[in-house]
């Protein structure tokens, strides 16, 4: 008795334990759409979070506004007292009514205090702000901004309008501090002045410990699955001049992953459990073209399932003008028997040809061992690898041996020639996948002490996906403002390429959210858009065509897009999630030449429309 009664509270205590434990849900759910007749997933490993410090050498009693003028910039130097990533700035701001543009940006310092212009760490970041008096927080985590102990960093904001009411400001302590941290770049004098006291601008950091990874110590080597790879290597700290250190630690005890899926918006707990997998990915091919479909994720541990990803969603498309997407492969990889490691800084990789002008949206690795990689992107010149096109500045982590699928197409690379993808060795743990195949020629070695060398009878687990577009929509711009909308997706999803001959900014949509008018000069689906011309044109748009859409809208009046359709689409076939959420059967939009709203129950190609809505709800318009 006393036997079962000490086995029975340890069995209670184990299972206590289990059920302790946190369960992270994974990372960076992504579902893509437009493609035809499946929607592809994609996510990261769950990670532990990291507890953020907050960097700050004001004393958060604001005391004072600036005195800047339109494009001067207002910044603070911060120092970093240990290893660590930036993953938030702050401003406190006082904006009286309106929106306002501002810009943030993030530098390394000049050597002497002040921020280095020439060289930003990462892209400009633009947006409205529109807040009486509060913090505002800006991520910056996917920029991947790693610094060391007395690194040295600028954080700034910069006013995007030439005019000042309604006014709003940054504000400011008047605590005098040694040495000096807050400087205004003043564009009048092309000088960089210090402030009395400090902007009240903070950092939200990661810090990290320091990590040790296998290196090689023979240079490149070539390994059959069968063998260890960690008998080659031997243990040493990572060079600070070899990358970055993780951001977050992995959890490592995940069993499987369990994907849910819903043809509705909605409740998490109103999904179905269609799959799961042990891989990072999934293929949803038990779909129908142009429906939205909207997805969850959860990881599967020892004790217990974690709590759902964010609800991502998806439209697959397809049409006789539709986007396409190509798959450049050499071979399927699924039964590579070998695969390759090197010294830091090594290379290897592929060859591909395209059929014509094409947009580069994937890069896929196959690794056998886990590690830390550059992936790389550089022109071919017909005899050897030509100017790089993308180079990733920042170390990636493989956590898993498998496919990584690295995902470009925010950078907008358009292909119309031959290109050669490589993998640029980290740190000597990494191996790459490769196939043994009699009379390849496409697979390429770089070592850094010998230079470039073509690797016959080779290819490398590496692939490229590829998008081609052959829709067209003529948007009409008449003279002054202009409501429209697009039919199509197109290959750039930046406003300001599409209509290089705009002023800056010209491009406007309603956030309802916001109650104002906001500058974005990106293309959404759905969405509508004010646009000001200063001539009557017509404009030429290539891109997948819109036959349905998914569109979240808050009570109140929205601004909504139209289809790619040769007849208008009745507002009695739109759907709302709640159900009956449209509170006037009518629809509104902007005629040019009458300068007046027209009202009607149609949704126009090329045209934006008002409707009204209550409660907030999920907007759906397809053609039957």
């Amino acid at each position: 008795m006393r036997r079962f009664s000490l086995g029975f509270f340890l069995l209670i205590l184990v299972f206590s334990f289990i059920n302790a434990q946190d369960y992270y849900p994974p990372e960076d759910l992504e579902a893509i759409s437009n493609l035809d007749s499946h929607i592809p997933l994609s996510w990261s490993v769950p990670v532990i979070p990291r507890e953020l410090v907050e960097l700050f050498y004001d004393d958060g009693f604001a005391r004072s506004t600036d005195s800047a003028e339109a494009y001067d910039i207002m910044s603070v130097r911060f120092t970093a007292v240990e290893p660590c990533t930036l993953k938030t700035a702050k401003f406190f701001l006082y904006c009286t009514a309106g929106a306002h543009p501002v810009r943030i940006r993030v530098w390394g310092d000049d050597g002497a205090g002040r921020p280095q212009f020439s060289a930003p760490l990462c892209p400009a970041i633009d947006m409205d702000v529109d807040i009486a008096s509060d913090w505002l927080e800006v991520d910056v985590t996917p920029y991947d901004l790693i610094f060391y102990p007395g690194e040295e960093f600028h954080i700034s904001i910069e006013k995007r309008d030439t005019f000042y009411f309604p006014f709003y400001f940054l504000l400011a302590d008047e605590s005098p501090v040694t040495p000096q941290r807050s400087f205004i770049y003043d564009f009048t004098y092309f000088a960089s002045l210090a402030v009395d006291g400090d902007w009240m601008i903070r950092a939200l950091v990661a810090p990290f410990e320091d990590r040790r990874v296998f290196r090689s110590t023979t240079g490149r080597r070539i390994h059959h699955f069968d063998e260890q790879v960690r008998e080659y290597y031997e243990l040493q700290p990572v060079p600070e001049e070899f990358g970055d250190i993780p951001r977050q630690y992995a959890v490592q005890d995940v069993r499987w992953y369990n994907i849910y899926r819903s043809e509705v918006p909605g409740d998490p707990e109103d999904f179905d459990y269609i799959a799961f997998t042990e891989e990072l990915t999934y293929d949803d091919w038990d779909v129908t073209n142009d429906m939205t479909y909207y997805y969850y994720v959860t990881a599967v541990y020892l004790g217990g399932e974690s709590e759902p990803t964010e609800i991502v969603s998806a439209t697959p498309r397809s049409g006789a003008a539709s986007l396409y997407v190509d798959t450049l492969r050499y071979i399927s990889c699924d039964s590579a028997i070998a695969a390759v490691s090197w010294r830091p800084g090594a290379k290897v990789g592929n060859v591909f040809s395209v059929e014509g002008p094409c947009k580069l949206s994937e890069l896929h690795y196959r690794f056998y061992h886990t590690g830390r990689f550059y992936p790389e992107v550089y022109e071919w010149d017909g005899d050897g690898v030509g100017d790089p096109i993308f180079v990733y500045p920042f170390a990636r982590d493989v956590l898993a041996a498998g496919w990584i699928v690295e995902n470009v197409r925010p950078l907008r690379i358009i292909l119309n020639d031959d290109f050669f993808v490589s993998c640029r060795y980290a740190d000597g743990s990494l191996s790459l996948s490769l196939m043994d195949m009699v009379g390849a020629d496409w697979s390429w070695d770089f070592d850094p002490t010998e230079g470039w060398r073509n690797v016959t009878d080779t290819s490398y687990c590496i692939r490229a996906v590829v998008e081609y577009n052959d829709a067209e929509q003529y948007l009409v711009l008449n003279e002054g403002w202009n409501m429209l909308s697009f039919t199509v997706i197109p290959e750039t999803d930046d406003m300001e390429e599409l209509f290089p001959f705009l002023l800056v900014p010209s491009v406007y949509y309603w956030d309802p959210y916001l109650r104002s008018y906001v500058y974005d000069p990106t293309v959404v689906p759905g969405r509508g858009y004010f646009v000001f011309s200063l001539v009557d044109t017509t404009v030429l748009i290539t891109g997948t065509p819109i036959t349905s859409f998914d569109y979240e809208c808050w009570e109140g009046w929205d601004l909504i897009g139209s289809l790619s359709s040769y007849l208008p689409v009745p507002l009695s076939a739109a759907v709302t999630y709640p159900a009956d959420a449209i509170e006037i059967p009518n629809t509104f939009y902007w005629d040019p030449n009458t300068r007046s709203y027209v009202m009607d129950t149609f949704f126009y190609p090329g045209l934006a429309h008002w409707v009204l809505f209550v409660p907030d709800c999920v907007f759906r318009l397809s053609i039957e």
